[in-house]
């Protein structure tokens, strides 16, 4: 495996540990992700990509949001009637991006071909 590294940001929009949620510390964020970094860092390293191993590993079926789920290149992600949701970490490598956010959800930006895929892993 070539020289590769991981750019890993701990709310990359400053929507949770500001004035807003005083409460909040970074370790409160980590925790409320579980093992979900883990699995991504050990499926990034072992396949060259988050969402294939992730998957790979997965016992239990976990389809894509519809197309009307969105994220913006920040890591936004925005449902119909859902209020918007800001992700608490995120991973980049030369090729992707996984953006966590509550709930058990991550999304997957591709940097080359500009796809997104979101799932729920509960």
């Amino acid at each position: 495996m070539k020289n590769q590294k991981l750019d890993i940001k701990i709310d990359p929009l400053d929507h949770y540990l500001n004035d807003n949620f005083p409460h909040l510390t970074r370790e409160h964020l980590i925790r409320t992700l579980g093992y979900l970094p883990l699995w991504a860092q050990f499926s990034w390293l072992v396949y060259g990509e988050f969402d294939k191993g992730m998957l790979e590993q997965y016992r239990y079926p976990s389809p894509e949001f519809d197309a009307n789920s969105s994220v913006n290149e920040l890591g936004q992600h925005t449902y119909p009637g859902d209020p918007n949701m800001d992700p608490i970490l995120s991973m980049e490598s030369e090729t992707e991006i996984i953006f966590f956010y509550q709930h058990a959800m991550y999304s997957v930006f591709n940097k080359e071909t500009w796809k997104v895929i979101t799932r729920r892993m509960d």
